[in-house]
């Protein structure tokens, strides 16, 4: 709490609040720390349930303090870390929620001891009912620690290091603090941030050195190993808080850093009457920020910066001193004009042979594909037309040639018309019927009796076997065809429609038979 006396605003937390910059009223009050279990009962399988519904319950539950800008920062399978902070006086900083199968868990940061035990009687074995469960939640509250570096990190992480311990920066002498804003140490900005520092720290203990890296100009170039750099603020530019690197000279004050400025937070209240409340981080050095290896690093580096910058400002003087020599040199109106005119000539120049050696070569490459074009047309109707007069020629002439002389003799005998016709045929006929009759008579018994009889899938077998054949042949003869029309295009590219056209047609085959001799001819 705080109340005025002797117009001066004073924080009444009793022994709890501890003075660190008298001058702006900057106080540090230790965290205390809250841990709120919650059950979950056995749900059925494929049931859901709403963190945010449990977490409005907590937060009910713990009314007059009012909890706000509670939200989520860390999420997984295990794991929901949420943060808020509570607008009654002094209460919670963080709260972080576990979850797992059978429990969430909340951890809660407060700043009075009479306000954690109010909390820890309000929730402890309470039950309330969510949707998603059949059963009733039960809350455990009990008091938790608040994680900072204690005596037993620092001397483990030391020991198994190959470090000189007597030299300083390799020993526990040196702490390292984040977060601390400049507007509560050094609002202007003409204010001594290391002076005033220097003063705050060592009331814990005689100060060897200290390093506060934003204010080193040349710190952000540095390679981050050495520049001991763990605010990054919008790219470098102006950052609201500094970190601090503080080396005592005895390990006393080492000691007195850690152990009275770990699990605290500071807090100030503004002469408006606002309380505002900061957390830092206090850690001890692991990386020799402050050793005599890692000092010489950095003065070589910022040599480096240092010599790296001069350059380039003589590089630039150079550069500006240069293009004044060359507006002198170019004073004079005339000379300037016609340098302009000849620059400007030549670029138009230039321009112009580039567009018409564009069109040349476009038009090239244009015309090459027109006559690539009409080479390929040319060349199919060609051989389109090749295939199809030599295809008609061959149908034509199979045709004919499937024709026997039977044939032809009965569509003669048929068309004119012989005399004794009939009995011409009767005789065919009865020829034929003695030829099978006898054939029929030779034929022995066991011939006629071991005829095989096809079953259809033995039909269809035959008739696939015939379709392959005659697929086969007629592969043959097509790879023939153009086997001749390659070579044909090879000794003529270009047909002509002489040569193209259809062959004429053979004379019809004319059969001169007498009467007389037919009896011969049948016999």
């Amino acid at each position: 709490m705080w109340h005025e006396e002797d117009n001066e605003l004073v924080l009444d937390c009793g022994d709890e609040a501890l003075p660190f910059y008298p001058a702006r009223d900057v106080h540090i009050v230790p965290i205390y720390a809250l841990t709120f279990l919650v059950d979950l009962p056995i749900r059925p399988p494929g049931q859901t349930f709403s963190n945010w519904d449990i977490r409005e319950k907590i937060k009910s539950f713990v009314d007059p303090h009012e909890l706000k800008d509670l939200k989520v920062v860390q999420s997984n399978d295990h794991q929901i870390k949420f943060t808020a902070h509570v607008l009654n006086l002094d209460i919670m900083d963080e709260v972080v929620v576990q979850s797992n199968d059978h429990q969430i868990k909340f951890t809660a940061h407060v700043l009075n001891l009479d306000i954690m035990d109010e909390v820890i009687t309000t929730l402890d074995n309470i039950t309330f009912r969510a949707p998603g469960f059949e059963s009733a939640l039960k809350v455990t509250a009990k008091v938790g620690g608040y994680p900072f570096p204690k005596p037993e990190d620092w001397t483990k992480y030391f020991k198994g290091q190959r470090l000189k311990q007597d030299e300083p920066g390799e020993r526990p002498d040196t702490i390292h603090i984040v977060g601390l804003p400049y507007e509560w140490f050094a609002p202007n900005v003409t204010d001594d941030v290391t002076s005033i520092m220097i003063q705050v720290m060592q009331q814990y203990g005689k100060i060897r050195q200290i390093d506060i890296p934003q204010e080193d100009p040349y710190r952000g170039e540095m390679e981050k190993d050495i520049a001991g750099m763990k605010l990054n603020w919008f790219n470098g530019s102006y950052s609201p808080f500094f970190e601090i690197y503080v080396q005592y000279e005895k390990y006393e004050g080492f000691y007195n850093a850690m152990t009275k400025m770990g699990g605290h937070q500071l807090v100030r209240r503004a002469a408006s009457g606002v309380l505002s409340e900061y957390q830092f981080t206090i850690d001890f050095d692991k990386t020799g920020h402050l050793s005599h290896r890692v000092m010489i690093q950095r003065e070589l580096a910022r040599q480096v910066i240092i010599q790296q910058r001069k350059q380039k400002q003589e590089d630039e003087e150079r550069k500006a001193r240069e293009l004044e020599l060359m507006k002198e040199r170019l004073s004079n109106e005339s000379e300037r004009k016609a340098l302009e005119e000849k620059i400007k000539a030549g670029i138009r120049q230039a321009e112009k042979q580039r567009e018409l050696d564009e069109d040349y070569l476009r038009k090239r490459l244009k015309d090459k594909k027109r006559q690539q074009t009409l080479q390929r047309i040319r060349e199919s109707e060609n051989l389109l037309k090749y295939l199809l007069v030599d295809e008609v020629i061959r149908i034509e002439w199979e045709k004919e040639q499937e024709r026997n002389v039977q044939d032809k003799i009965k569509d003669y005998v048929k068309t004119k018309k012989l005399p004794e016709e009939n009995l011409l045929r009767k005789k065919l006929l009865k020829k034929m019927e003695l030829e099978l009759r006898s054939g029929v008579a030779k034929k022995p018994m066991k011939n006629e009796l071991t005829v095989p009889t096809l079953t259809p899938h033995q039909k269809r077998r035959k008739m696939l076997k015939e379709m392959k054949s005659r697929r086969t042949k007629l592969l043959k003869y097509i790879d023939g065809k153009l086997q001749r029309y390659r070579s044909k295009f090879k000794e003529d590219p270009v047909f002509d429609r002489q040569k193209l056209a259809a062959p004429e047609p053979q004379k019809q085959i004319s059969i001169n038979i007498k009467t007389k001799n037919l009896d011969e001819i049948v016999k």
